[in-house]
């Protein structure tokens, strides 16, 4: 709703995902999650804009959920990623969880983006 109004007022597309996004992540009240949360809402309304149905997002958002449940309960080792407690964060182990997520997202984002029809208007 955020997202799509800020389209219908004229803004850049661009400006309601980010927005949407940052809203999505401070959503979840997860200060030690707060960039990571934002980058997927910024990715969930960059598939809503580009897919033009929230229903897409919703079943990503799913998975991602899904992913997540399933690493808690099968107890992802601390070395992969996973749920670390707070006195076993180390710097690699925070650099590796950061690579996986950004190699990952990047990956999701190029394929999601030449698997849709762009908008009209778009090149």
């Amino acid at each position: 709703m955020v997202q799509r109004n800020f389209e219908k007022s004229g803004s850049s597309g661009w400006l309601g995902i980010i927005i949407t996004g940052i809203i999505f992540g401070v959503y979840h009240l997860s200060p030690f999650s707060l960039i990571p949360l934002i980058a997927l809402g910024i990715f969930f309304g960059y598939i809503v804009y580009h897919s033009n149905s929230i229903i897409v997002a919703v079943i990503v958002h799913f998975f991602n959920n899904t992913v997540a449940i399933l690493a808690a309960y099968f107890k992802i080792d601390d070395d992969m990623v996973g749920t670390i407690t707070a006195g076993k964060m180390t710097i690699p182990v925070i650099m590796a969880n950061f690579i996986v997520f950004t190699v990952v997202l990047a990956f999701s984002i190029v394929a999601f983006h030449f698997s849709v029809k762009p908008k009209e208007g778009e090149g």
